[in-house]
């Protein structure tokens, strides 16, 4: 009988030894032939698809913002005909938010407004006033669509579901069974940081990944993904690309390589060498994704069957 470590057991059961997402699975996969071409692609698209402004970037780090965008259509997807007190509204959403540890309920407030600034959530028409019931707009699932046709397009390079996926996203059905299975998991504690720590100085600074995933394709075209020889990007231009500011871009480098996370070199200081560490951790985070979106694709897939196939509307 296999004995795990008490850090281990902490993880939900599909990110240990011998689960879905266990540690095997991810290294496995990133042994795949075509693991670094699928790497390099999620992460330029992931830099392509980057929506920072300087008020987004004011209300919330983008990761944020993306997963309170998801948890506004799982809550809008979840709604409940014979209760009017269920769906998308601006309480349940702040309290989904600091029940997931997303944000606190005053930052949950504003990216909701944000997000009707902008024309991704209305009210919804024909609600009973008192709740003051909300919907995502076709903006908001196309935004949410656009992310995961990039995702499935990198993920179809070394699984399967990813082919199947692609084939189903312009049906509602599917999305909406696809939003369920992501919340589930990540309601039930499932986050990749659990097993990449190393990434979570990124993660939790505005545009952070992004800063990173942008070193992680700048390699020349003979070296890895990520690099092992240093890259050469301005801060300058990584600032302007991201819409924060050059300190902001300087301060992360800088506390990145206190941590030895990256190493930096020049008389600017701009080549910029991702340590092991960080490479490792990144690798293992995309497989991680890559995994769970694989699984998530295959219950979506059977749950949208079914639905379809009991005679249940589309969400």
């Amino acid at each position: 009988m296999d004995v795990q470590s008490p850090a281990e057991l902490l993880l939900p059961a599909l990110m240990r030894s011998g689960g879905e997402l266990g540690p095997e699975t991810r290294s496995a996969l990133c042994r795949h032939p075509q693991f670094p071409q699928a790497m390099r692609a999620v992460l330029t698209g992931q830099v392509g698809l980057y929506r920072g402004n300087r008020i987004l970037n004011y209300v919330g780090y983008d990761r944020g913002r993306l997963v309170v965008g998801l948890l506004a259509l799982y809550l809008h997807i979840s709604r409940r005909p014979d209760d009017p007190t269920s769906g998308l509204t601006a309480h349940a959403l702040k309290s989904l938010c600091v029940e997931q540890d997303v944000c606190s309920p005053g930052r949950a407030r504003a990216m909701l407004s944000v997000l009707r600034l902008f024309g991704y959530v209305v009210p919804l028409p024909g609600s009973d006033r008192r709740y003051k019931l909300l919907a995502p707009t076709d903006l908001l699932t196309a935004w949410m669509r656009e992310r995961w046709r990039m995702l499935f397009g990198a993920l179809a390079m070394v699984l399967p579901e990813g082919r199947d996926a692609l084939a189903r996203l312009d049906r509602d059905e599917f999305v909406a069974a696809l939003v369920r299975q992501v919340v589930h998991h990540y309601r039930s504690g499932l986050r990749a940081l659990l097993v990449t720590p190393e990434l979570g100085l990124f993660a939790e600074r505005n545009a952070g990944l992004n800063i990173l995933f942008s070193l992680a394709i700048a390699g020349e075209a003979d070296d890895t993904v990520p690099p092992t020889r240093p890259v050469h990007i301005p801060i300058s231009e990584l600032a302007r690309r991201f819409l924060v500011s050059r300190a902001h871009v300087l301060r992360l480098l800088r506390d990145a390589a206190a941590q030895g996370l990256v190493a930096r070199a020049g008389a600017a200081q701009d080549a910029i060498t991702i340590q092991p560490p960080l490479a490792h951790a990144l690798q293992d985070g995309v497989a991680m994704f890559f995994l769970l979106f694989a699984q998530c694709a295959r219950a979506a897939i059977a749950d949208a069957g079914a639905g379809a196939k009991d005679g249940l509307p589309a969400a």
